[in-house]
Formats: C-alpha cells, structure tokens, sequence
C-alpha cells in the first residue's frame, strides 16, 4: 500500500486477473458491457474476488445467502455454468475467479448446505469439476487444499476450500489479501505462461525474484 496514483498500464492488468480466462463473451453478453472493459466487468461481478478486493456496491451487514435445497437444483447449476458462468445476472449474486476451469464459489456451513452468496456476503468454497490431482497430493505428503468430492443427480463435482477466507471469532467470514504472479508483475492473463503467445510470458525466474523482493526472509515458505 503506498499513497499517489497507479497508472493504467499498472492496474488493469492487475485487474484483468480477478477475471475468469474464459467465458468473457457470455458474461459481457449477459451483462450487456464490452468483454474488453474490464473495470466494467468487475463493476457488476467483482464483489467476490479473489483475496481481499471487493469491487462493487458496499455489502450489505450481516450473511446473506440462497441456499441450495436440493441436488437437482444443483445439477441444474452446474449443467448451466457454461451458458451463465458464476450465475451472472442473478439477483445480487456478484462474483468472479480467474481460470480456465468452469467453477462456482459457494457458502457453505456447519450444516453443510452449500448456498449461493449474495449481496456481497464472501463465499468459503469453490465448485469446479472433479479433480483426482487433489486426493493425489495429499496421498503423496504434499501441500493441498482441502477438498471433498459430491454427487448431484448425474454431476459430479468438486468442493474446494478456499485458502483466502477465514472465520473470525465472531463467527464471520473475512477475506485474505493474495496476489498472483501476474499481479506482482503487471501481466495480462494472456501472459501467464513463459510460452505465451504474445511473448514476454513470465517465467520462474520472475517469480523467485518477485518473492525475494517483496517477501521477508521469515515469510517465505521454504
């Protein structure tokens, strides 16, 4: 955090990756503002974000959700996703992830009902399609989120825990600041592979020289 503006050329493209790689054109559509705007996106789907950011309208005090009741509703979502990712257009449902992947964050509580957040309440849990990588990692000792797989009617998905969201004593849920590398550096989504086709894609290099210019020592995850 520092006082004084940021230019354009610094924060859109950190911007650009609070959105999903894919689907702009149906949100856009659905929407009815320009794929390319990308403040415009994130002015009627930024209020569940990654991290700490919300964009959009002040949320409303307390938790505010719209239970899913049953898993034919559910199927129905997911089997809807593509045409209506993250449920653009719904009555105060405003959220975005970035990604390739179909997913859908979610609510979820001590009961376990998985519920769709609304007017601005932070989701906990991501639904994506289910991944055996997970389980994998987990089996080998390795690092991984936690995750658990769930039927409903002929879909199969995952549900993921999200690791920038915590539970405060009071029992609500607060955001977590993160960052991706393209973030760090000031790339488009575009350029988030060293191969990138529109070349100057970031590398590791990049990305260890990021961590060691912007992290402490005692920070760092060794």
């Amino acid at each position: 955090m520092r006082s004084g503006t940021v230019g354009a050329d610094r924060l859109l493209p950190w911007l650009a990756n609070l959105l999903p790689e894919t689907h702009l054109a149906e949100i856009g559509q659905r929407l009815k503002v320009s794929p390319q705007d990308i403040v415009g996106l994130l002015g009627h789907i930024g209020r569940d974000t990654a991290g700490a950011l919300s964009i959009g309208e002040p949320r409303k005090a307390g938790v505010s959700l719209e239970p899913i009741l049953d898993k034919v509703t559910l199927e129905r979502i997911l089997n809807e996703l593509p045409a209506k990712p993250f449920l653009v257009g719904e009555r105060g449902v405003s959220m975005s992830l970035a990604g390739v992947q179909e997913k859908l964050p979610v609510f979820v509580d001590g009961d376990r009902t998985i519920s769709i957040p609304v007017d601005g309440t932070p989701s906990t849990q991501i639904i994506k399609p289910d991944n055996a990588r997970l389980a994998l990692a987990r089996a080998c000792g390795l690092e991984a989120a936690e995750a658990s797989i769930g039927v409903a009617g002929k879909r199969r998905y995952l549900l993921v825990k999200r690791d920038d969201r915590f539970a405060a004593p009071q029992g609500e849920i607060r955001r977590l600041h993160q960052e991706d590398l393209c973030q760090l550096k000031g790339h488009f989504p575009l350029q988030k592979y060293e191969r990138s086709s529109t070349g100057g894609g970031v590398t590791l290099k990049m990305m260890f020289d990021a961590v060691s210019d912007l992290v402490s020592p005692g920070e760092r995850v060794k």
